[in-house]
């Protein structure tokens, strides 16, 4: 996620292995960059600089989802479901320093989301799509007034007064939840 800048070695030591006295880390993280070179085999050059004190990993070659997610601007290309999975899920519990990191980079991804569906909410030209990005904002955000109202609007403007109710009644139930 930091790429393309550096990272010190002593930063990702004290995330990845914050309970080890620091020569054990320091031969951790050289354990594992050594295997991760060796699994990238001829590609591992032009993915990762290593250095004395830091590693750098290559982004030019390399597309992380997270990141692509986070640039796009609420167009139809972004796959909107990655959404729901959480970033590295299967890395929860790795270490207590790098759930704290963990959680942190969450919520920024989050944040970026709902400001992405937020764009896509004002940018939308009909009520058909307005009604589309605001169950999006919604997913990511359950009690986000601005989506509740804009939702409800858009069944309205579409002279669904069923579907109005029935948004009107999720978001009663949704915030008398929260």
């Amino acid at each position: 996620l930091a790429a393309p800048k550096p990272v010190l070695r002593v930063r990702l030591t004290r995330l990845l292995w914050s309970g080890r006295a620091i020569e054990q880390a320091r031969g951790s993280l050289r354990q594992s960059v050594y295997e991760l070179q060796h699994a990238l085999g001829e590609e591992a050059s032009a993915l990762l600089r290593t250095a004395r004190d830091h590693l750098l990993l290559l982004d030019d070659h390399l597309w992380v989802d997270a990141r692509g997610l986070a640039w796009a601007n609420g167009s139809d290309s972004l796959d909107w479901e990655m959404l729901q999975a959480p970033l590295l899920d299967d890395l929860d519990g790795l270490d207590p320093a790098f759930d704290v990191w963990l959680a942190e980079q969450r919520q920024t991804l989050r944040q970026q989301f709902i400001l992405m569906a937020e764009a896509a909410l004002s940018a939308a030209q009909d009520a058909s799509g307005q009604r589309r990005a605001a169950e999006l904002l919604l997913r990511i955000e359950k009690t986000h007034e601005g989506g509740w109202h804009a939702l409800i609007r858009a069944h309205l403007d579409l002279a669904d007064r069923t579907g109005a109710r029935r948004a009107y009644d999720r978001c009663l139930s949704t915030m008398a939840g929260a």
